[in-house]
């Protein structure tokens, strides 16, 4: 379980150093962004369509976020993003397309600057598994 994401007060009174910081979104990736402070970025959270074996569609949200760094141009992203989950080969090194999947929906997109960000591994059962939490102050 995630820690708790301050409340908009508290997250307009952080600070850091000498300097005040006003948040407005926080956002925790699985994987490692190291995107610099004060980059700009565009975060994108996206659905896919999947049918049941009674031939029945659904939209699924897919677990984690895509997000690009606009500056430099990278993206960060899982593996889901580029490739659908029954065609991974977990087992061998995957060689995955460029582009992101090309039936997926986004419904919903962040752009705006990073505030904060944070690096981390954590301890988990008998596994260690990275993070990245971010904050993004939307574009006006």
């Amino acid at each position: 379980m995630y820690a708790r994401d301050p409340t908009p007060r508290q997250a307009s009174n952080l600070v850091q150093g000498c300097k005040q910081v006003r948040v407005e979104d926080f956002f925790t990736l699985d994987y490692v962004a190291p995107i610099p402070i004060g980059h700009r970025v565009e975060l994108a959270e996206f659905h896919e369509l999947k049918t049941d074996r009674k031939g029945r569609t659904t939209e699924q949200a897919i677990r984690g976020y895509w997000i690009k760094d606009l500056d430099t141009g990278i993206e960060y992203g899982m593996d889901r993003h580029y490739i659908a989950q029954g065609f991974a080969k977990y087992n061998q090194a995957e060689e995955y397309p460029i582009q992101i999947r090309a039936d997926l929906t986004s419904v919903r997109i962040v752009a705006g600057k990073v505030t904060v960000r944070r690096v981390l591994t954590q301890r988990s059962s008998q596994d260690w598994q990275i993070q990245t939490r971010i904050a993004i102050q939307p574009s006006k």
